[in-house]
């Protein structure tokens, strides 16, 4: 595993939410398992919603990891910049496959589609979303709306408060459209959804991350406190999917993202003090392309003819596989690709200097 990745995918920092991504990533495929079983396969017991809480982790690390990001930045500019290629090149790059499929297949592709897959708002949804190319591209287009969000606020704040910054008006707004937003165009309800929650709580989480880690005994006794409310809120049929619905969806964002916010925080504390195995954080590395590859790796195994527990096995097994296959053959090469021309624009230095300067401060 060592020799596959290279030591150069292991970050020298945060490896231990490098390691919660794979954890959080794990948990997304325990959800999407139940795609590969037919309907009398399904067991009684199996609640493959409750898995979907591996989501609201991720927006909790994006959430610190992006505040971090942009402290870090030279600029607004360049913050937004450096997200994009890092984040589109790999999801376009999987979207032309289901672009393929739905050509071959004779299926028609919808404006508001396209709008989604691209631009990301869903400026021409009412009522319902309409899910981009990629069946899990709706995630992306969250995160593109916070890292926007994020540079648009450093163009107003210094960079150390954007994330704080963001965090706020992520939650005042989410607020305002959970108590008193009533109209049927959703775009409100995008902007300011109950993930925002989860996004402002990782952004919090950074700046009060001092505190947290002195105080860290107080997370534990949340734990199951929050964990019986995961289970409650599922068990009363919350949603998993929290596009458009307003207090239950938020309901729900505070509760499972409030689990998420603790496991997070623990994991951060942990940074450091523990140990991880490096093939667990070398797939936390790799988490981005493993779950873009899942709705592939779905189909494959549903396909197959043999138990329903062999094919969630091989969903799981696929979906690692060639998760890090294809961040070694295609995300990472990308990556470096995309850096190194980031290095070699000369106009990129003036550029991000005079990003700084409107911020006021280069902190």
């Amino acid at each position: 595993m060592k020799i596959f990745f290279s030591d150069a995918t292991r970050a020298p920092r945060l490896e231990s939410l490098q390691a919660l991504r794979f954890l959080a990533a794990f948990l997304v495929m325990g959800a999407h398992a139940k795609l590969v079983l037919r309907d009398d396969e399904l067991p009684k017991a199996w609640d493959a919603a409750i898995f979907s809480c591996g989501v609201d982790v991720f927006f909790v690390i994006s959430g610190f990891v992006i505040a971090m990001s942009a402290t870090r930045a030279t600029g607004a500019g360049s913050f937004l910049l450096d997200r994009a290629v890092r984040v589109l090149p790999l999801y376009f790059l999987v979207s032309s496959l289901f672009v393929a499929k739905r050509f071959f297949e004779g299926e028609e592709i919808g404006a508001a589609t396209w709008v989604n897959s691209v631009l990301f708002l869903p400026a021409l949804d009412v009522g319902t979303y309409t899910n981009p190319l990629h069946p899990y591209g709706w995630t992306i287009a969250y995160e593109m709306w916070f890292y926007a969000l994020v540079a648009a606020l450093m163009l107003g704040v210094t960079k150390a408060r954007a994330g704080l910054a963001c965090a706020g008006l992520l939650a005042g707004g989410g607020a305002v459209v959970a108590l008193g937003y009533d109209a049927p165009w959703l775009l409100p309800r995008f902007l300011f959804s109950p993930l925002g929650w989860e996004f402002a709580a990782g952004c919090a989480l950074f700046a009060f991350r001092d505190t947290v880690t002195r105080r860290a005994n107080v997370l534990w006794p949340l734990l199951p406190v929050f964990g019986a409310g995961v289970w409650f809120t599922n068990y009363l049929g919350y949603p998993g999917e929290v596009i458009g619905h307003t207090f239950t969806g938020f309901a729900r964002a505070f509760i499972w993202g409030g689990l998420a916010t603790c496991v997070v925080a623990l994991f951060v504390v942990a940074e450091g003090k523990v140990r991880w195995p490096a093939w667990l954080v070398a797939l936390g590395t790799a988490s981005y392309s493993i779950y873009l590859i899942q709705p592939v790796t779905v189909r494959l195994a549903a396909g197959l003819d043999c138990g329903p527990a062999a094919r969630v096995g091989v969903f799981m097994a696929l979906s690692v596989a060639l998760g890090a296959l294809m961040y070694v053959c295609v995300e990472k090469p990308i990556a470096g690709a995309a850096k190194a021309w980031r290095r070699s624009r000369p106009a990129d230095g003036a550029t991000a200097a005079k990003g700084a300067g409107l911020q006021g401060s280069a902190a």
